[in-house]
């Protein structure tokens, strides 16, 4: 949820953007684009992902994923090859200050936004496009920048997001929410693995840590209930490892993780 390597953005010239690879010329009939959004404020229209200009001159980029400037709503509006534009307001109004998963996405028949505010993705808006073929209703094709955390307009870089972005990702086909990538994953059920290894005499245990989950390493010359010792503090599980070293004087034998629930 952004506690690392999120995009912050200060609401001015701040953003990113692709200018070239597999993005480019992107065009599927059926497609989800999803990241998780943590605004500062919602006053005024703040683009999350749009495209650097229109491929049917239009003083409107070819796409908009945005917190619109009218009722403070996400709304989609996308260009399609076969020349219709499509727009859709979602039916809530975010709140400032929290994270979001955002997800818009289409089958070809049916654009739909989602959202996730920590308990799962509920659908906030769906719009009917059976009035061009699934094959029209592609997004439109074009070398265009993709943008992400400003928007396009007339000519012009506009509508800079202030706050946050993380988790960005497209992909080439209607996603049900349950594929979403959600806002709070659920714990990690797995066994974490410990590694021991020996280097002059001195003994290192690293440990693959368990997501979202606290542990603690603990060691014993036997495996008598009373002769276990913790090995530092417990240690969050962010994905990082850590390591332990012991003098080469210390006898010790095994090795036990206790992790939290």
């Amino acid at each position: 949820n952004g506690g690392n390597l999120a995009m912050n953005n200060a609401g001015n010239s701040q953003d990113g953007y692709v200018t070239e690879g597999a993005l480019h010329n992107w065009s599927p009939t059926a497609w989800t684009i999803e990241t998780h959004v943590y605004l500062d404020e919602i006053a005024g229209w703040e683009t999350l992902i749009g495209r650097d200009g229109s491929t049917v001159a239009q003083a409107e980029s070819d796409f908009y994923l945005v917190n619109n400037g009218i009722d403070d709503k996400f709304r989609i509006n996308i260009m399609t090859v076969g020349g219709q534009r499509w727009i859709l307001d979602g039916d809530v109004i975010p709140a400032t200050g929290t994270w979001y998963g955002l997800a818009a996405r289409s089958d070809g028949e049916t654009l739909s936004l989602w959202l996730d505010d920590g308990s799962g993705y509920i659908q906030i808006g769906s719009l009917d496009i059976t009035a061009q073929s699934i094959a029209d209703n592609a997004l439109a094709s074009s070398a265009l920048n993709w943008t992400f955390g400003r928007g396009w307009y007339n000519g012009g870089f506009v509508d800079h997001i202030a706050g946050k972005m993380d988790n960005i990702r497209f992909s080439d086909t209607a996603l049900p929410p349950s594929e979403m990538i959600a806002l709070n994953p659920a714990a990690s059920t797995s066994i974490p693995t410990v590694h021991l290894t020996y280097t002059n005499g001195t003994a290192t245990v690293s440990l693959v840590t368990l997501m979202n989950r606290s542990y603690q390493l603990q060691t014993s010359p036997t495996l008598d209930p009373d002769s276990w010792t913790s090995l530092g503090e417990p240690h969050p599980g962010d994905g990082t490892e850590q390591t332990f070293t012991h003098s080469p004087g210390e006898a010790r034998s095994f090795y036990r993780v206790l992790v939290t629930p």
